[in-house]
């Protein structure tokens, strides 16, 4: 497939978003720059998210947001209300035909986002609100009230049709998670580098992770279903994984030497069985799907 056709990551962009669903990836090098979906023939469909980023997939299509950042609310009193925000947050769907839809929430803002291999996770604030007095970092308290509103986090089935809207009379919360959390990992251990650790294939789920015991190891381990114990668990000496996606029962890593972590590149797989197949990346040649090269500066030959 032509890689020209997805724009690079721009320097200190963050690191691309990669999402699963019934038919391929959906891929998307930064959020100002357009999402791609990736078939078995290459790049089948482009979209633009409007400055949002790809968080999940599934056969309602792919999902884009861009959480809530607030300013401090202080007012001298407790009881003078907040700065409203001029509009409702929303989410961004692709559509079976082609194109985004808007999907509003109703809440003030969306402030964090989750998913797992069923469901879309939305951490929002919403009413009730309140102010309480401000504490400065030595526990002391200054003027002012600072305003909070309450939080919730509603869960969105992935498979479903995507809604027309998101309310929190509509969707149930789910009441074990808090907003800011996130389920991206394995356990503590896995939460390196803060990178998504995990891969799905339909009730299977892939996990990987720096050992904290077994040093320069990475461990790998699958579990089926609601089971907590592993199906299988693989211990990688002196490999760092940079990405994985799963499929057809497998697991596919891209790994490197942790000794050498500019060189050695290659796509490890693995599945139930334990045994590991390598292919070293420097055998593949690339040299007709790179980005032309640009003209050179002006001064260039001075």
């Amino acid at each position: 497939m032509a890689w020209t056709d997805l724009p690079p990551v721009p320097p200190g962009s963050g690191p691309v978003q990669i999402a699963a669903d019934e038919s391929g990836l959906w891929i998307q090098n930064h959020r100002d720059g357009p999402m791609v979906h990736v078939g078995t023939d290459g790049i089948d469909r482009y979209e633009y998210t409007e400055g949002r980023h790809l968080i999940g997939a599934g056969r309602a299509g792919a999902w884009c947001v861009t959480t809530t950042h607030w300013r401090n609310d202080i007012a001298p009193s407790s009881d003078i209300p907040p700065r409203m925000p001029r509009r409702k947050p929303a989410l961004l769907v692709t559509k079976r035909g082609g194109g985004m839809r808007r999907v509003e929430v109703d809440a003030a803002a969306i402030v964090s986002v989750d998913f797992d291999e069923s469901s879309l996770y939305i951490g929002v604030e919403h009413d009730p609100w309140e102010r309480v007095p401000r504490v400065d970092v030595t526990g002391g308290k200054r003027a002012g009230f600072e305003f909070r509103y309450s939080s919730s986090v509603l869960q969105i089935p992935l498979h479903d049709p995507a809604p027309q809207r998101i309310d929190r009379d509509t969707f149930p919360r789910a009441e074990n998670r808090q907003v800011g959390d996130t389920s991206e990992y394995a356990d503590v251990s896995y939460n390196e580098n803060h990178c998504r650790k995990r891969a799905f294939d339909g009730d299977v789920r892939w996990h990987w992770g720096k050992d904290p015991i077994a040093h320069g190891s990475t461990t790998v381990r699958a579990y089926r279903g609601e089971d907590p114990s592993p199906v299988t668990t693989l211990m990688l000496p002196g490999v760092d994984v940079a990405h994985g996606v799963a499929g057809a029962r497998r697991l596919w890593l891209v790994a490197r030497t942790a000794t050498r972590p500019a060189a050695d590149r290659a796509v490890l797989s693995t599945g139930f069985d334990g045994g590991i197949a390598s292919l070293i990346t420097g055998g593949i040649d690339i040299t007709d799907r790179c980005w032309p090269a640009g003209p050179g500066p002006l001064d260039h030959q001075g």
